[in-house]
């Protein structure tokens, strides 16, 4: 589970261009990534994409933001997961 790394890309029409690259490193941490939604949650007229980090034992969800026109993680919440 989550030892795979996955991408974020850009169907641009027969090739896909490459937005975000994460390979995931080895560590207790590990979780698979599902893409959640595409919304512009700071107001800069470009889109954040919400993927949701699913762990082990629960989940946590990262945003994906364009910032100087390269796509990186600028938040992580907190996870969440049985007690």
């Amino acid at each position: 589970m989550g030892t795979q790394p996955w991408d974020i890309f850009l169907e641009q029409g027969d090739k896909l261009e490459p937005l975000y690259i994460f390979k995931q490193s080895a560590s207790e941490n590990q979780y698979v990534a599902y893409f959640v939604a595409s919304l512009d949650l700071d107001g800069d007229g470009t889109d954040e994409l919400v993927i949701e980090a699913s762990y082990r034992l629960g989940t946590a969800f990262k945003v994906i933001s364009n910032s100087n026109g390269k796509f990186q993680e600028t938040f992580t919440s907190y996870y969440r997961g049985p007690a």
